[in-house]
């Protein structure tokens, strides 16, 4: 988590922030595929600002580029998935 006053700038450094937006956007963005599709409707739009409800804003082109190539090529959500997750826990019983 960032700090109110972090929150309050612009991503300077985009690299360093990966940390703090990295772990919220693999668990709460749904799936790569739809995370391509609000891109590619976001850069049509041409936006001078990215300014998201939780964090830092983004500003300026070479900065919502950097943002946008990244969240557009980032596994998350049920691209997580794998069938190891789904198993039978050790033990457990099923009823006939």
């Amino acid at each position: 988590m960032m700090s109110g006053d972090m929150a309050r700038e612009p991503v300077r450094d985009f690299d360093a922030h990966l940390e703090f937006m990295r772990p919220f956007h693999r668990r709460y963005m749904v799936s790569n595929k739809v995370c391509r599709y609000w891109v590619a409707m976001v850069r049509k739009v041409d936006p001078e600002w990215i300014v998201p409800q939780h964090g830092a804003p983004f500003k300026g082109k070479a900065m919502i580029a950097r943002f946008l190539d990244w969240i557009e090529s980032l596994d998350c959500g049920v691209d997580l998935m794998t069938a190891e997750m789904y198993q039978r826990p050790r033990g457990a019983h099923i009823a006939p």
